[in-house]
């Protein structure tokens, strides 16, 4: 009654207006003076990889900038300092009990 059916253009249009509203978010980056070399390697990763050289990129700088291993198990070592450990079994009671609520 009140769903209205949409066209595969109407979705492909709402698509696009997202995307364009998500990439109003997302920072850009401009890379200049890329030497000649590192930018045809660039290049054939990325066709190896079957991407886009703007996708090969991005791969590449989020890797780059994710937290190291040794940031990582710092951050894990602290937060094991501060979460008590249960017993046995104990998180299945938990579930049950929360389930049975329901």
């Amino acid at each position: 009654m009140g769903y209205r059916r949409q066209t595969t253009a109407a979705i492909t249009y709402d698509c696009k207006m997202l995307a364009s509203m998500l990439a109003f978010f997302m920072a850009q980056l401009t890379v200049r003076n890329l030497d000649d070399q590192a930018y045809a390697r660039l290049k054939e990763r990325a066709k190896a990889n079957k991407r886009s050289l703007e996708a090969e990129a991005r791969s590449i700088l989020e890797e780059s900038a994710m937290t190291s291993r040794a940031e990582f198990a710092h951050w894990a070592a602290e937060f094991r300092k501060h979460v008590k450990p249960g017993k046995p079994g104990e998180a299945t009671a938990w579930i049950r009990e929360d389930r049975d609520r329901r």
